[in-house]
């Protein structure tokens, strides 16, 4: 699987970083990585590449996070024609369906689920204390840079906020 984080590309230390990760599904190990922090690599270039890397890996199924900048990701995706792609899930339901939209949609209860909550049993950050370990179910990552970047994102008033992006907004209100 490829998981990819689509960004604008402003760069700059106050920007998260436009990656891709790769993970072997049946060990659940992080197996390789693309991360760049550049106002040149803008969503439908990095959807170019991150499909090149799914065929790289015998076809991998490809996942971005849609929205924000992964909406102009998603329409080149789309484009490009590429199968093998994610759908969301419909919440709520006791069976699982997929919807007929691609792509993961990171927003408020949804993206504290993924760090700290529900994500196949507890999330990120549990998924990361099971691999280190060595339980069932857990997550090795293989990046210092990506543990570095998880370190980024802090839960304030009960929303995941990206410290870069807080304080480039508080300098901003500011006048700086």
């Amino acid at each position: 699987m490829v998981g990819c984080d689509p960004t604008y590309g402003t760069g700059g230390d106050s920007s998260s970083n436009t990656s891709a990760n790769i993970l072997d599904c049946r060990t659940n190990e992080q197996v390789g990585e693309f991360t760049i922090n550049s106002s040149e690599f803008k969503p439908d270039v990095f959807a170019e590449w991150s499909i090149a890397l799914c065929k790289m890996f015998h076809g991998a199924t490809l996942i971005w996070e849609g929205n924000g900048p992964g909406a102009d990701f998603t329409r080149k995706v789309i484009d490009l024609g590429y199968p093998n792609i994610y759908m969301r899930e419909v919440k709520g339901t006791a069976v699982k369906k997929k919807t007929n939209k691609p792509g993961f949609w990171s927003v408020g209860s949804d993206r504290a689920d993924l760090l700290g909550g529900s994500v196949r049993g507890g999330g990120l950050e549990e998924g990361v204390r099971r691999g280190v370990t060595n339980q069932e179910g857990g997550f090795i990552i293989r990046s210092l840079p990506l543990i570095k970047e998880c370190y980024e994102y802090v839960f304030e008033n009960g929303k995941v906020v990206h410290r870069g992006s807080k304080e480039s907004r508080s300098q901003a209100e500011r006048g700086e």
